[in-house]
């Protein structure tokens, strides 16, 4: 893979989650120290996108 694909690919929050999951159940080869990187990222979306969610929701479902 290419050097700033690989870059890319490394801090994709869908890259580092599957990681997570992979060695969190155990699969033979999986990288581990990702889970609290994938935990971040998940609070990082949640935090940026959940509140303007919420906000159309209710504003469309007047």
């Amino acid at each position: 893979m290419p050097g700033r694909l690989a870059t890319a690919a490394g801090w994709n929050p869908v890259s580092r989650t599957a990681a997570a999951v992979r060695h969190l159940f155990g699969v033979p080869g999986a990288e581990s120290g990702r889970a609290g990187a994938a935990i971040l990222w998940l609070l990082v979306l949640l935090a940026v996108f959940l509140p303007p969610a919420v906000r159309r929701f209710a504003r469309l479902s007047r």
